[in-house]
């Protein structure tokens, strides 16, 4: 089992940023076709799920990372209904609704996985430094 000793050093944590940085680029793609709060609240969660996954690492306290992996969880359903909301709205296609719906969902199911792993009594996860 890998020590980190840095929340950068965390794979999900990678992942999140991957995620945001697509994510981002989508949404100031559409904001210069077409203004909307939607694409800024996108913007906002995008950013917010690694900082939760970063916040809760430095926590230095599985309790408490693992709390904030359940808020960085709820962001990505904020994030769906986002997107959802967008395409209803017909600011966004199906197409890209579904994309990101579906990275959103991946990135939710490794939180979820990082949740139950912290939670089955793994300790040695973070380490003070």
């Amino acid at each position: 089992m890998s020590l980190y000793t840095h929340y950068s050093e965390l794979p999900l944590w990678k992942e999140a940023i991957v995620f945001a940085s697509e994510l981002n680029k989508f949404s100031l793609q559409k904001l210069k076709e077409e203004n909307s709060l939607h694409f800024d609240s996108l913007l906002q969660l995008a950013a917010s799920v690694s900082l939760k996954i970063a916040v809760g690492f430095r926590s230095k306290n599985s309790d408490a990372f693992q709390d904030s992996l359940v808020f960085a969880q709820e962001i990505c359903f904020e994030i769906e209904e986002e997107l959802k909301t967008l395409y209803y709205k017909r600011k966004i296609t199906a197409t890209e609704r579904h994309k990101y719906k579906a990275k959103t969902m991946v990135l939710c199911r490794q939180i979820n996985r990082m949740k139950n792993y912290i939670g089955n009594g793994v300790k040695t996860l973070v380490v003070k430094t």
